[in-house]
């Protein structure tokens, strides 16, 4: 150590072998500093760092190897010299002034200087230059370190250039550069947000995310990445992995647009994520294309399954849907009922009035099918005049109501086929209801022959099964009288009944009221030998206009008996129907028939208050005693009218007895009424 120290406190050698130092001896001051240099600075003198020594006037009193290396010169070459000659000329009388301007109380400076080599090659030095001053503050000299930075200045050149390059790019490129936290807080934004967003990137460090992207996709943004950070971490998931996700952003002029993220997350030393970055891009017209030709799609595929006529189903879709729904309901044990609808005498019609006029009557029962039916049904045109609807988690009876309702409506419609012709039309219905293990032939062919068993019974009617004892009971007619026009009159059946019942009455309370009444009526004419079937069917539809009259008892009867005689029901029985209600009627009731309906169904009443104020409000607890002793008690159930009741005496069947076989035949059906 000793020995290089030398070399550097003398470095290089006369040609008479005489040191450097033997020649040229620095100052005091200097040689006092470079003896307290400790083997450190040494170690920096042998590194790329430069070290000189220079008087106030600057010549050079010390140079370190690495100095002398640069400049391809020995010490002897360059101790001596004035240190402004390495300066070009051009920066020398910068230089001295910057030296001149240190003071006592500012020594030090730093700055830069292009160097000329030996090899005549300008450098770039970067030099902290410190001023020495004696006691008296007196300057003695400079000691400066050095560094070539002309690499350095290079890299920072190339890396300018590079950035300008790159914000060229990042302002004109297509996408969107970002970084955001996990708050989705945007930290960093390229330039180019503008041309597609409409904002400025200070505009969107400012914003809230809500501001950014519409509810929706502000939901999906959120659970993606609560997604992505609770599966981060598992074994078999990438790190590196890029997620890609599209979603609708606020453009500023107030439209939406869809962008396209690619992003993925920036981790910290620990690798977890801690924020995210991405490259998004604008895929509105794609998405457009997208939803447009989807669009297109969908219409193909609707005109492929709906009938131009109608704009219902087609054959084709609705034996898709059977498939489904027969598949499902034998799966789940839920129900499903068919209905089968047919326009009569359509085939006259068209033969009368033209295909034309025919196109006009299927086109308005299609609206009215529409009409009628629930979002969960599907109406289909079987094919010609014949229309389907299949109902799913519907019994035969539900479906009932519906074609009711169907039935009246079309028949409603007034067609108009010649100038001064007015037509109304009909339709015949046949509903079945899909059994356990049935096959959808069998479930087709069985709602085909209903609505034929339909138009045998008169047409204008819904025929339906239910199932009795384990079989398939069809509807069918009963035997029936003649009407005044010579044509056959019919007694509906029990089903077909309450099917048209359930269509014009929907309070519970006035339902067990019928039901009742038709099991008091189906005794007292077993009682007299009269026709069971058809006065129960009294019994049962002689409030059917109830709901319909709104309370209105001058109309009460008189419309229930135009809906029972356009169905060609039994005269007699819609002239009973008539006369329960003489308000309406202005009719005296004068058969067996017209005195067993009003005391009939007024008793029912009184009945079921006497049931209603026992202990457990059974019908089953009511005495006889006890309704004949309410029977005096004008304040209990005062809108009975008891005269009505006491009818029962005019078909020779005492008030006692009476009321003992109205109690019996309500016991019978206490589950349907309630009681």
């Amino acid at each position: 150590m000793t020995e290089r120290k030398d070399k550097i406190e003398v470095p290089g050698a006369s040609e008479d072998g005489k040191t450097a130092e033997s020649t040229f001896r620095p100052p005091v001051a200097t040689r006092s500093l470079r003896n307290r240099i400790d083997s450190r600075t040494v170690t920096t003198w042998q590194a790329n760092e430069y070290i000189l020594h220079c008087l106030p006037d600057g010549t050079l009193t010390f140079a370190s190897d690495s100095f002398c290396a640069a400049f391809s010169k020995s010490p002897g070459d360059i101790i001596g010299r004035s240190i402004y000659e390495l300066i070009p000329e051009d920066n020398r009388a910068a230089a001295r002034a910057q030296h001149k301007a240190v003071t006592p109380s500012n020594p030090a400076i730093t700055t830069e200087y292009r160097i000329i080599t030996a090899g005549g090659e300008i450098r770039f030095h970067q030099w902290s230059f410190i001023a020495l001053y004696d006691r008296e503050r007196k300057l003695t000299g400079y000691h400066a370190v050095g560094r070539d930075i002309t690499e350095h200045r290079n890299t920072e050149q190339a890396l300018r250039e590079n950035e300008e390059c790159l914000r060229f790019l990042m302002e004109n490129m297509g996408d969107i550069l970002w970084t955001q936290g996990l708050d989705l807080k945007t930290t960093y934004v390229s330039p180019s947000i503008f041309r597609i967003l409409g904002y400025t990137p200070e505009e969107r460090y400012r914003q809230n995310v809500e501001d950014q992207l519409t509810p929706e996709s502000l939901k999906v943004a959120f659970e993606r990445l609560a997604h992505e950070l609770e599966i981060d971490g598992r074994p078999g998931v990438d790190p590196d992995r890029s997620v890609t996700i599209e979603l609708e952003y606020y453009h500023k002029n107030g439209s939406i647009l869809w962008i396209e993220n690619v992003m993925r997350g920036i981790r910290n030393e620990k690798g977890e994520i801690v924020a995210l970055q991405g490259v998004s891009r604008d895929v509105t017209k794609r998405r457009q294309t997208e939803v447009a030709l989807w669009e297109s799609v969908q219409r193909l595929e609707e005109l492929s399954i709906t009938d131009s006529l109608t704009g219902l189903y087609n054959q084709r879709h609705f034996y898709n849907m059977l498939a489904l729904e027969m598949t499902r309901t034998q799966r789940y044990k839920r129900h499903l009922s068919l209905m089968m609808i047919d326009i009569d005498d359509f085939k006259a019609f068209n033969d009368t009035y033209g295909h034309m006029e025919g196109d006009r009557v299927i086109e308005r029962l299609g609206i009215v099918i529409r009409n009628c039916i629930r979002k969960t049904d599907i109406a289909c045109r079987y094919g010609g005049e014949e229309f389907v609807v299949l109902m799913p988690e519907t019994t035969a009876v539900q479906a009932t109501v519906m074609a009711e309702r169907m039935r009246e409506e079309f028949r409603a419609h007034a067609f108009h086929p010649r100038q001064n012709d007015t037509v109304h039309k009909t339709i015949s219905i046949g509903i079945s209801q899909c059994e356990p293990g049935e096959e959808s032939r069998s479930f087709i062919t069985r709602a085909d022959s209903f609505m034929y068993m339909a138009k045998r019974m008169g047409k204008d009617r819904v025929c339906l099964s239910l199932k009795e004892n384990g079989w398939l009971r069809p509807q069918k007619a009963a035997a029936g009288m003649k009407s005044p026009e010579g044509g056959e009159t019919l007694i509906p059946d029990r089903q077909e009944a309450i099917s048209l019942l359930l269509a014009h009455v929907t309070d519970e309370r006035m339902l067990s009221h019928s039901y009742a009444s038709e099991a008091v009526m189906r005794s007292l004419a077993r009682r007299l030998g009269k026709n069971e079937d058809l006065w129960a069917m009294a019994g049962l539809l002689h409030d059917l206009d109830i709901e319909r009259v709104g309370g209105d008892l001058t109309r009460h009867g008189i419309e229930a008996e135009r809906l029972l005689r356009e169905r060609g029901y039994d005269p007699e029985m819609i002239d009973a129907i008539l006369r329960h209600n003489e308000t309406a009627s202005k009719l005296p009731r004068e058969t067996d028939f017209h005195h067993a309906l009003a005391a009939g169904e007024t008793i029912t009443g009184l009945i079921t208050a006497t049931a209603l104020v026992q202990p457990d409000r059974k019908v089953a607890s009511v005495k006889v005693k006890s309704v004949v002793k309410r029977m005096k008690e004008k304040a209990f159930a005062a809108s009975v009218r008891r005269e009505n009741i006491l009818e029962c005496e005019l078909i020779g069947i005492p008030l006692p007895e009476f009321v003992e076989l109205s109690l019996a035949a309500m016991c019978g059906v206490h589950e349907q009424i309630g009681l």
